[in-house]
């Protein structure tokens, strides 16, 4: 498995993720629904049809390890926070995929930031 990683944000928050298959061409963001976390991904990472891809599994703000010093954070808000981090990595074009909380993330993420997020899988 790979190790968690945190960013430090402009907000002020800190914002934990997971990179699995770094390197590979096409990059994809996972967002987990709530009770979900960074490790999950690892399951997509191994299967052949992700093989070429980059996996980004992030932590939504106050989730394992990423702090929530405001609270009540809303789906876009979340969204704008995990662009920020995408930024900080270095991510200047990527797929989207959620489920549940995730993706109302990954919707949002999607509707502000097409030209970052080229696709979405709700």
């Amino acid at each position: 498995t790979t190790v968690r990683e945190e960013k430090n944000l402009p907000s002020g928050e800190t914002m934990s993720y997971r990179e699995y298959n770094k390197g590979q061409p096409h990059k994809l963001v996972f967002l987990p629904g709530f009770g979900g976390d960074d490790t999950m991904t690892s399951v997509l990472a191994v299967l052949p049809q992700f093989q070429d891809h980059h996996i980004i599994s992030v932590n939504p703000i106050g989730w394992y390890g990423s702090t929530m010093n405001t609270p009540l954070y809303s789906h876009e808000e979340n969204a704008d926070e995990v662009m920020e981090l995408l930024k900080l990595i270095g991510v200047d074009q990527a797929m989207a995929m959620g489920y549940s909380t995730g993706g109302g993330i990954a919707f949002y993420l999607a509707q502000k930031y097409p030209k970052v997020i080229t696709t979405a899988f709700l």
